[in-house]
């Protein structure tokens, strides 16, 4: 019930049938601006796609830490059921700074 100031990055986590994939934080931060009380914010979460079947990996849920936050809200993954495999070190899943998706300050 009250505005808060943020900027930077949500911490993600696609919860997977292999265990958790963390998300590679891509792009520069927003500047700070202020998320008035009970209005929201978005961020861009981007994959590879094309896995289907046994080629990828069951996606079966997301945790996000919003910025500044240590507490983790569990969420219903919006994306595909499965992201692929990939080859190689490093997460194949990015997230943007907060306000990144057409939102925010």
């Amino acid at each position: 019930g009250h505005n808060c100031t943020m900027s930077g990055f949500a911490g993600v986590d696609l919860q997977t049938a292999k265990g958790p994939l963390s998300a590679k934080r891509v792009g520069a931060p927003a500047d700070p601006f202020t998320l008035k009380s009970n209005t929201s914010v978005s961020f861009g979460v981007t994959y590879p796609s094309g896995a289907t079947g046994d080629h990828g990996v069951k996606v079966t849920g997301l945790q996000v830490t919003p910025p500044g936050e240590t507490k983790t809200i569990t969420l219903t993954w919006p994306g595909t059921p499965t992201v692929p495999v990939v080859d190689g070190t490093g997460s194949p899943i990015n997230v943007g700074p907060i306000g990144s998706a057409g939102q925010g300050g």
